[in-house]
């Protein structure tokens, strides 16, 4: 598997996704399938200072088990990744 490029940005932790809310999705070149990811599970599963570079590193598609270069994540803001509050 590739690495990751050298040139990407220190991408966020964690617990600033949480902090900020925001969401993951993780998006599949290969076969078009997306996946949103719950970014305080992921942080109760491998704590709050797990990096979303990390992240990327070890996704995998459930639908056909693309890795990076294939995958890509996204990450948006909760509200705009259509979630809405039960208030």
């Amino acid at each position: 598997m590739p690495n990751l490029p050298t040139f990407m940005p220190n991408l966020p932790k964690c617990r600033w996704l949480i902090l900020y809310n925001h969401e993951l999705t993780v998006n599949c070149d290969a076969c078009q399938h997306r996946a949103p990811v719950s970014v305080p599970g992921l942080a109760a599963r491998l704590g709050e200072n797990y990096r979303v570079h990390a992240f990327i590193e070890r996704a995998v598609c459930s639908k056909c088990g693309a890795r990076w270069p294939k995958l890509s994540v996204t990450v948006v803001p909760v509200k705009m990744a259509g979630y809405r509050s039960r208030d």
